[in-house]
């Protein structure tokens, strides 16, 4: 489970088991809000107006038949939070003057919004004709049909799956069509490409220190996001060196975390809509 506080408001995401249909969420022991229904492995609230101070937060989750009523509870998630007392911070007003400034365009693309002296070390635009596979792999460790990342996952990853179909952009598909890895057929069949440096592919790319940035079309179920995509970076060695989710669809919405052996703090933002 993961809570982010900002003032007296805490945005909670829970990680479930796919057995898990629904999930209560209660504070110090007492339910607070209604249940949740779980989407793609993740439940998630916001909780508005709480009491300040130190606060226990845990979810109870329950695999029942359709209109029985809640059997015995299997806690999934528990994280102890502290709500800040708000403060108000008188602020005073200095004038300014400002001067008029020239910029010179550069031919480097520099990070949005992140000044310094920035060095471009890896540009992929996607608007080829196929993968370049020295830096670019299919896949989750391994070549042909791979596992998926993670275990709630109903697909594999197939290279068929990653396209370019002329558009100047890279197509990364899901589709219904079942398929085997692992030893195991799963009822999909997705995609995935990694820069990954020790996945026996060769050729790769990894940095210690950067920015990441990417444009990316995010498939629509409505008005939300639909599925699972994500855009991310791992360390060599989970999770002791951290990964960063840049952008992970959970529950309909945009959301990035960090996460390392401490947490996995983060938040989603519901501005953001697919396309």
């Amino acid at each position: 489970m993961t809570a982010t506080i900002s003032g007296s408001t805490v945005d909670v995401s829970v990680h479930t088991s796919p057995d898990i249909l629904t999930v209560t969420l209660e504070e110090n022991g007492q339910k607070i809000t209604a249940d949740a229904t779980p989407v793609d492995g993740v439940a998630t609230w916001t909780l508005s107006g709480l009491t300040p101070g130190a606060q226990t937060l845990q979810a109870q989750g329950w695999n029942v038949p359709a209109g029985a009523p809640n059997g015995t509870g299997t806690p999934v998630a528990t994280v102890r939070i502290t709500v800040p007392t708000p403060t108000t911070t008188p602020t005073t007003t200095t004038p300014t003057t400002t001067n008029p400034t020239t910029t010179t365009p550069s031919s480097t693309p520099e990070p949005i919004g992140i000044p310094g002296n920035w060095n471009l070390t890896l540009d992929s635009e996607f608007n080829g004709p196929s993968l370049d596979t020295s830096i670019w792999h299919t896949g989750w460790f391994g070549s042909g049909v791979t596992d998926p990342t993670n275990s709630y996952e109903e697909d594999c990853y197939s290279p068929s799956n990653v396209t370019f179909p002329g558009d100047g952009t890279m197509h990364l598909n899901v589709t219904a069509t079942p398929s085997t890895c692992g030893g195991e057929t799963r009822p999909y069949t997705g995609s995935l490409v990694s820069t990954n440096p020790d996945d026996g592919a060769g050729g790769g790319f990894q940095f210690t220190y950067g920015v990441v940035e990417a444009r990316v079309y995010l498939p629509a179920d409505g008005n939300q996001i639909a599925n699972w995509p994500a855009v991310w970076t791992d360390g060599q060695v989970w999770p002791q060196d951290g990964e960063d989710d840049l952008l992970e669809g959970l529950g309909g919405q945009a959301c990035y975390h960090f996460h390392d052996p401490l947490g996995g703090p983060g938040n989603c933002d519901t501005s953001i809509a697919p396309g």
